[in-house]
């Protein structure tokens, strides 16, 4: 199984694909919840979640955190093709209202 993650961004869209998990966030730049959104152009940014292969509660909280620098940037962020284990996984921490927006 691929255990690498993969974030891109172009322009209004983007894309997460493999585990967001706490191995997979560790490995990344500290600051790459920022960089996200230099590389849109837009106010609102998109990101579909549908090619996540499993999340774990760490994958749940960078993902709040997106969408708090977004907040802070003055961006839209919206999620799509969020998959079921992780909209569980939110129901279950009460923050799912946050992650369907």
């Amino acid at each position: 199984m691929n255990q690498s993650l993969t974030i891109t961004i172009d322009n209004q869209q983007g894309t997460i694909t493999g585990p967001l998990t706490r191995d997979t966030i560790a490995l990344l730049d500290k600051n790459k919840h920022k960089s996200i959104f230099k590389g849109s152009t837009s106010d609102a940014l998109t990101i579909d979640l549908g090619k996540i292969s499993h999340a774990d509660t760490a994958g749940l909280a960078w993902l709040l955190l997106l969408l708090e620098t977004a907040s802070k940037l003055n961006r839209q962020l919206s999620f799509a093709h969020i998959p079921d284990d992780l909209l569980k996984l939110a129901k279950l921490s009460a923050v799912d209202t946050f992650l369907a927006n």
